[in-house]
């Protein structure tokens, strides 16, 4: 038996004839079993939203990271409130204390800029930084300007009157202390009222 291949986009008859005897009427109409004979597949955007059931896109069929804001309905939410997990479902809330929003923020103690809407800015002032704020060892000699430590910013360091602050090569630090004689050079002092280099 030889399969048929016909494509059935069109009616068929089948005809019998027996020997030279003329064909048997009636023709009879070819059609397909009850089964699918011909399954072809959905077309690209032919499902619309009225053929789709309620609840029938889950999670696994949407693409991460396709949700767009535009896609997400305001559900009740009124201005500046976020989307917050109540235990039980997400709902529109507001994102602060009993206090209410912020309606504005400002610049204090050391900072400088503000505003009530929009991007705010916020930086140091000029001179904003005080001794208060500062950590303990925060300010390393790249900090500081060279040649301008002046005598009034150093402190007395345990210094008595006349004496002068050395380096320590045993100690590897300045301390202060009295003038010796390793510190004077040969014939640098002179008889009178006070001492002074020829």
């Amino acid at each position: 038996m030889t399969p048929l291949t016909l494509p059935f986009d069109t009616p068929y008859w089948l005809g019998t004839q027996i020997g030279g005897d003329p064909e048997l009427v009636p023709r009879v109409q070819l059609g397909t079993a009850p089964y699918s004979f011909f399954a072809a597949t959905v077309a690209d955007s032919a499902v619309t939203t009225p053929k789709l059931a309620d609840a029938a896109v889950t999670s696994e069929k949407i693409l991460d990271g396709t949700i767009d804001f535009s896609d997400v309905a305001p559900n009740s939410a009124t201005m500046w409130q976020v989307m917050k997990w109540n235990g039980a479902e997400w709902v529109a809330d507001d994102d602060f204390g009993v206090e209410g929003p912020i309606a504005a923020i400002y610049g204090d103690a050391g900072l400088t800029g503000g505003g009530d809407h929009g991007i705010v800015p916020i930086s140091i002032a000029e001179e904003g930084v005080e001794e208060s704020m500062l950590q303990a060892d925060a300010v390393t000699s790249g900090k500081i300007e060279d040649g301008t430590i002046l005598f009034g910013d150093l402190g007395q360091n345990e210094a008595a009157a006349g004496q002068v602050i050395t380096w320590s090569g045993e100690r590897e630090g300045w301390e202060s202390g009295p003038i010796t004689g390793e510190m004077i050079g040969e014939g640098a002092i002179t008889m009178g009222v006070g001492a002074h280099h020829r």
